[in-house]
């Protein structure tokens, strides 16, 4: 799936992959450029994904506004399944580096 948005408000889009693995995980992954003010492309730095204890795969990843949005369910320790969701914002550092940042 290809997601685009302007997370960072700046006016100027930016391009999410989203490739899901095969399987019965289905764990999803996170590729994304930005348009540096129509003058190139630049890869946004990801942090690799890391869903706790409790991450079982079968990710869903959205745009929310100006998030991107990652949701999966989570087993509890009452054996009951429900749903996290994490949602990331994008990040420009003054040398002009694109980086998604996990919302805490």
């Amino acid at each position: 799936n290809v997601l685009e948005g302007d997370l960072n408000a700046d006016g100027y889009n930016e391009w999410y992959v989203i490739t899901q693995a095969a399987g019965s995980g289905s764990y999803g992954n996170i590729l994304g450029w930005a348009n540096d003010k129509d003058q190139t492309i630049r890869h946004i730095q990801i942090a690799e994904f890391n869903g706790g204890e409790d991450y079982m795969g079968h990710d869903s990843i959205y745009l929310e506004g100006k998030k991107l949005a990652r949701s999966f369910p989570v087993q509890g320790k009452d054996n009951n399944s429900s749903k996290k969701i994490i949602s990331y914002s994008l990040s420009v550092n003054k040398k002009g580096e694109f980086t998604l940042i996990e919302n805490k």
